[in-house]
């Protein structure tokens, strides 16, 4: 009995976790983020921030860093902007980040891309 209720438990709270980023994530290899000249690979990401695995650093949870995020665009091919992230969770061989700050015409690109990779996923 206490292991259903643990399931149940886990499941219900677990999902709500999980669920509660609102922006619909993208999968690519094609993203990087470089943080303090080392490149990482983003294995997801959205107009509100990433996921990068593996990461292996000196960053904690609730932290701020500048980093450069490479975005790669169908008509533009790579682009890197600088951005400030607010790292919103660590896991054993990944990290999360929220967007924080960037430009006005970086953050435009950043949502014209996602908006023509969403459209793609959908087709």
């Amino acid at each position: 009995m206490v292991t259903v209720m643990s399931g149940w438990v886990e499941r219900f709270f677990g999902d709500r976790v999980r669920d509660r980023r609102k922006a619909a994530r993208i999968r690519s290899k094609l993203n990087k983020v470089e943080i303090d000249r080392h490149v990482f690979q983003v294995v997801n990401w959205s107009t509100g921030g990433f996921m990068l695995s593996p990461y292996e650093g000196r960053l904690k949870e609730g932290e701020l860093v500048d980093i450069r995020f490479w975005l790669h665009t169908e008509t533009r091919g790579r682009i890197d902007f600088p951005a400030q992230c607010k790292v919103v969770r660590l896991e054993p061989n990944g990290l999360a980040a929220q967007f924080v700050s960037m430009d006005d015409t970086f953050k435009g690109m950043l949502e014209k891309e996602t908006e023509r990779q969403l459209r793609h996923l959908r087709a």
